[in-house]
């Protein structure tokens, strides 16, 4: 719907976005760093975070950059398990038996959000790899994107395409501040 009328090629928020496409803010490039870290060191790394703080999404990019004939990425979430938990499902994906015995991490990382002033060039970056060809959201916008989200990149993703459906629906060439509050009540935030 609102794709024809901002003229994007494809929708900006979407899930299942390519790797080679990611907007390169701090959280993802230091995620990225550690992890390429625990891979020249062959050790075991630990990638946690809030839900939506982009694990998933930098853990697809760091697979994607290797030869899978000679790595073997293992992912699994840990929601409700505990550290033993952790150990079972390392080995059962490495196809080992679980043998409970110290294992060291080489590296701890916690992915945080995005920063205040992150937040506008994430959405622009979004915006421009769908097609958009000026700016759709008004800096006031993204100011209060920022602010509704505080960084998180999945609940950005969530308010900017309601703000779109909005801004279609109301037919706005603009999304303006009143169209991220309207966003924002409509999802619960």
């Amino acid at each position: 719907m609102y794709k024809s009328f901002y003229s994007l090629s494809r929708e900006p928020f979407a899930k299942e976005t390519d790797p080679s496409e990611a907007y390169q803010g701090a959280p993802f490039q230091e995620a990225l760093r550690v992890l390429e870290y625990v891979k020249r060191t062959r050790g075991i790394g630990l990638l946690i975070g809030e839900p939506g703080a982009g694990k998933t999404f930098a853990l697809r990019a760091l697979k994607e950059s290797l030869n899978p004939s000679l790595y073997h990425v293992v992912y699994f979430p840990l929601s409700t398990g505990g550290v033993m938990d952790f150990y079972r499902g390392l080995a059962l994906g490495l196809g080992e038996e679980p043998k409970y015995r110290k294992v060291d991490l080489f590296m701890r990382y916690r992915m945080g959000p995005l920063e205040r002033e992150e937040v506008a060039g994430y959405i622009e970056h979004r915006m421009k790899q769908a097609g958009a060809k000026h700016p759709i959201f008004t800096p006031s916008a993204l100011e209060a994107i920022a602010l509704q989200s505080r960084g998180w990149p999945r609940v950005i993703n969530t308010l900017a395409t309601t703000c779109l459906l909005y801004g279609y629906q109301l037919k706005k060439d603009a999304i303006d501040e009143e169209v991220v509050r309207m966003a924002a009540e409509e999802i619960g935030y």
